[in-house]
């Protein structure tokens, strides 16, 4: 025997969908903000890192006039 629903109980379900389907949508536009947000941040960082080594590098190969440098008391 196959049971029929009522239109009212297909009338909640429909709603149930359009509800479930809003919140799903809803969580993936979050996540996608958050995660274009984060990566954004992450590459901020990085790049300074990068910056900031660059810096100490060039400083250390102005003090020193060049790559290689021999061993001393001062370069250890």
């Amino acid at each position: 025997m196959i049971k029929t629903y009522s239109f009212r109980g297909r009338s909640y379900l429909l709603i149930f969908i359009i509800i479930w389907s809003l919140t799903i949508t809803a969580s993936l536009i979050w996540n996608n903000i958050h995660l274009r947000k984060m990566t954004l941040e992450m590459a901020i960082h990085e790049a300074k890192i990068s910056l900031e080594k660059d810096i100490i590098y060039r400083d250390w190969f102005t003090r020193n006039q060049h790559v290689y440098v021999g061993v001393s008391e001062e370069t250890t």
